[in-house]
């Protein structure tokens, strides 16, 4: 392993972690990452732990703050609050000042409680929009018919943010008075660093369900679509 001559920040044999997204590849155990997208690996974790960070984190953080502008105060519904990205955006908008509502299977309810969720709604039991209503942002990471869910539970000016799409459909959101964005991560170091500093604090929880070898990416994907226990699925070189 090398690092590029103009780089002077890592040398090799650094421990690092970073999101390397939106170039073309797949599971491997060597990638090429710019140094502006990497940091350090938190003291506090090890390397299982500190891969469980870096895209849902950058997502969380980005889609919250980047895209919909969160504010202290402000009320914030998470579709899927207990998935990876979930969990970190709890935490984010929590430490912002933010009142989250959040919805997600009843097995992960304890667990997003725990986090400071204000508001849990079970889905299978609450009529969602009677639940929620008059929010200042939807963070929404299942999207299907959720969207036009979201949309219901948004105040006149609200802000909609969906992580499955780069952009959304925009007549309906016009029509109802309400912004709708896509999203699309970003690699980040200086992210990195914030994200290091908190987890070595404690201020950042990290989840782990399980770990695969590389060999077995196939089955880790089916698992990770399957299991009711929240965390990230990590895949081991």
């Amino acid at each position: 392993m090398e690092v590029g001559k103009n780089v002077t920040n890592f040398k090799p044999g650094d421990r690092v972690f970073g999101a390397v997204v939106l170039r073309s590849g797949t599971f491997a155990e060597y990638c090429t990452p710019k140094a502006s997208e990497i940091a350090p690996i938190p003291e506090s974790l090890d390397f299982v732990q500190a891969a469980a960070i870096p895209l849902a984190a950058t997502a969380a953080w980005q889609t919250l703050f980047d895209v919909a502008k969160l504010q202290s105060g402000e009320r914030l519904f998470i579709q899927g609050v207990a998935g990876s990205v979930g969990t970190y955006a709890l935490q984010f908008a929590k430490k912002a000042g933010a009142y989250v509502y959040g919805t997600d299977i009843p097995e992960r309810a304890d667990l997003v409680k725990s986090l400071g969720l204000d508001r849990y709604v079970n889905h299978k039991e609450e009529v969602v929009t009677d639940a929620v209503k008059d929010v200042d942002v939807v963070l929404d990471l299942v999207g299907g018919d959720k969207v036009q869910e979201s949309y219901q539970t948004l105040r006149r000016g609200g802000r909609y943010v969906g992580t499955l799409f780069l952009e959304m459909p925009q007549e309906e959101p016009q029509r109802l008075g309400i912004q709708s964005s896509g999203f699309g991560a970003q690699p980040n170091g200086d992210l990195m660093k914030k994200f290091a500093d908190m987890a070595d604090s404690g201020e950042l929880k990290i989840f782990v369900n399980r770990t695969f070898p590389l060999e077995q990416a196939a089955e880790a994907m089916d698992f990770r679509g399957k299991t009711p226990v929240a965390g990230k699925v990590v895949l081991l070189p």
